[in-house]
């Protein structure tokens, strides 16, 4: 076997096992902070070509969630489906559920990220708004959202962040439901499935979409 053999087998395996979806059959409650067209797009037509990069962070992602939840005390954690009372189209799969009870989802994140998260003390608003969707429709009363800094700069290890987040990369951000946020995406997600019900798209918001 020769070295570009040797890489495309590489290749092959990553897009095989990366765990990066294609498409999906239903509106995710993970990606409900973003724009109606876009996702009324990827439920229609799929989310289309994928560069390698995007299966390479898919399967960075999953390994840094796997570790996280090692480390944060998680034996053989199992996700739950979530799925709106009023249409099964609109649903998500969480990380984890302690035995306390509440939920515990964790993201992967670069350093320059992880320091405005910390610098800012919230979370990001995709992240905030998927677990107001699981709190509202899992019926849990605390999601904590787990910030894990996948690169941390050697300089930053005696940094103020570091020292600030006890030594180690990890900031958490422990959110209770919004009813006004929950009921604002609960509104926006049936108004995307009524959207693909009649094969019309919505607007763009985020100006971006062709």
């Amino acid at each position: 076997m020769d070295s570009r053999s040797l890489k495309q087998t590489y290749i092959d395996n990553l897009k095989a096992k990366s765990g990066l979806e294609q498409h999906r059959p239903y509106l995710g409650m993970s990606g409900i902070s973003q724009c109606p067209r876009l996702l009324y797009t990827q439920f229609t037509n799929g989310r289309g070509y994928r560069p390698i990069r995007d299966h390479w962070h898919c399967r960075e992602g999953y390994k840094e969630q796997a570790e996280a939840l090692e480390m944060l005390g998680a034996i053989n954690p199992e996700g739950v489906e979530v799925i709106a009372e009023w249409d099964a189209r609109y649903k998500g799969h969480t990380d984890w559920e302690p035995p306390d009870g509440d939920l515990v989802e964790i993201k992967s994140v670069y350093w320059d990220k992880f320091m405005e998260i910390v610098e800012r003390r919230r979370a990001e608003r995709q992240h905030y708004e998927q677990v107001q969707a699981y709190l509202r429709h899992g019926g849990w009363n605390l999601a904590h959202i787990c910030y894990k800094a996948r690169d941390v700069p050697p300089e930053q290890w005696r940094g103020d962040t570091i020292a600030t987040c006890g030594g180690i990369p990890i900031w958490i951000v422990s959110v209770g439901l919004n009813r006004e946020v929950a009921d604002r995406l609960d509104t926006k997600a049936r108004m995307i499935l009524g959207a693909i019900d009649r094969g019309v798209a919505p607007d763009c918001v985020c100006g971006r979409c062709k």
